[in-house]
């Protein structure tokens, strides 16, 4: 064996090294094929899609478009409401009588309106007869005070009278003491005009008690006559008070519900006689997506509509329990005029604005919003639908707001189509 083979078998791993470099410039020639196929194919497809796009036509009659707008965009919520009264009032007759009722049902009226009349022939009578009996009382009280006067008078004259007789017996006994000093008359007729002047005295203060004790008499007299009248006085607004409940009167404002007793019927107390809602317990309430709830607040207004009626309303109270995700919201009408067109569970369409947005730009909503939450639209160019990326913003009812992506006046095509999924362009044919 020649010294150069023995050389190449001694060094084995030469040989490994020269066959692991072999391998690598092999795997990096696969690899870079694998790459160009791979964009081969890549470019392939991509002009497959963009042929298939240019391909793709629809029918301008399937589309629905929409002008980009710029403005206030309100969001807002509609909600079925009904018509619930919290408070039904009675009215009852409280005398007897024959009743006439002045409304129907479905009326409106005002709190004290009259209602209804009771008649009750009996009540007047018995009224007219304590009137009359109080004027009869009257008299006799002037009558107390005429005779009094009288008697007062009569007695004061006999005073002045006994006064008088008085005063002259004093005058004679002085002239009787005055003879009986120098012994001209005797002791008996002395003694007779001084007992006549005791007699003078004692009728004058009789005459002066006689005139207190008849002040005392007719003051007790004219006393008792006035209590009699009190009395009467009493019995008579008692029985007015019975007259006025021959006018019944409505105790609330609101509507007349119904009728319990026919026209013309008698009567007894206690008995009901029509019903009348509180137009004041009046509320609709309007069933709302929790969802919403959060932007719904106390004295909000909200638009009620009925066929081609509309009411105005405000939020009074929102429930604080959720059902089957719905929450309660309570409103309350207002005005008597509107309130008065409302029926026990009276069904009616709510709308309440949750809030506007100023300078917002925003399209129609479109079918083409209704199934999933987009990032794009159709944009309408030179008779191509081209795909543009957009952000959105607030749902309405009708609209949705655009932040970003297009531009006001801009069309742009709001409907859903066959392969809008697909395509990022197509030609719109008319």
């Amino acid at each position: 064996m020649s010294l150069h083979n023995l050389e190449k078998i001694s060094e084995p791993s030469k040989q490994d090294v020269i066959l692991e470099e072999d391998q690598n410039k092999f795997l990096v020639r696969g690899k870079i094929f694998l790459v160009i196929v791979f964009f081969l194919a890549l470019t392939f497809l991509l002009y497959f899609l963009a042929k298939e796009n240019r391909a793709l036509q629809v029918s301008n009659d399937e589309l629905r478009y929409s002008i980009v707008e710029k403005g206030i965009f309100s969001k807002k919520v509609v909600a079925q409401g009904e018509v619930r009264s919290r408070v039904e009032r009675g009215v009852y007759s409280l005398v007897n009588g024959v009743i006439e009722i002045n409304v129907e049902i479905g009326d409106a009226v005002k709190k004290d309106e009259l209602i209804a009349t009771i008649k009750s022939p009996e009540l007047l009578n018995k009224l007219m007869i304590e009137e009359s009996e109080l004027e009869k009382l009257y008299l006799e009280l002037d009558g107390i005070k005429i005779l009094k006067n009288k008697q007062v008078s009569s007695a004061k004259q006999a005073a002045e009278v006994s006064y008088a007789n008085m005063e002259l017996s004093e005058k004679i006994l002085e002239r009787f003491h005055k003879a009986f000093n120098v012994n001209v008359i005797s002791q008996i007729e002395f003694d007779k005009v001084r007992t006549e002047l005791k007699k003078a005295k004692i009728e004058y203060k009789y005459s002066i008690s006689e005139i207190d004790s008849i002040s005392e008499n007719f003051q007790q007299r004219k006393k008792i006559k006035q209590q009699e009248i009190e009395r009467q006085k009493y019995l008579i607004n008692e029985l007015k008070r019975k007259e006025e409940k021959l006018f019944i009167k409505s105790p609330v404002s609101g509507l007349v519900s119904g009728l319990h007793v026919a026209q013309q019927s008698n009567l007894v107390p206690n008995q009901k006689v029509l019903s009348i809602i509180d137009l004041d317990s009046v509320d609709v309430v309007l069933e709302i997506p929790q969802l919403n709830i959060s932007q719904v607040h106390t004295g909000q207004t909200v638009v009620l509509e009925d066929k081609n009626v509309s009411y105005t309303a405000k939020v009074k109270n929102i429930s604080p329990e959720v059902v089957n995700q719905y929450i309660s919201v309570s409103l309350t009408l207002d005005d008597l005029n509107q309130k008065k067109h409302l029926r026990q569970g009276q069904k009616l369409l709510g709308t309440i604005t949750l809030n506007q947005t100023p300078n917002a730009l925003f399209i129609e909503k479109g079918s083409y919003f209704n199934d999933v939450s987009r990032n794009n639209i159709f944009v309408v160019e030179n008779d191509y639908g081209i795909k543009r990326n957009i952000v959105t913003g607030q749902f309405d009812l009708n609209k949705v707001e655009i932040l970003d992506g297009l531009e006001e006046g801009e069309k742009v095509i709001i409907s859903s189509f066959e392969k809008a999924e697909m395509v990022s362009e197509f030609k719109i044919s008319y």
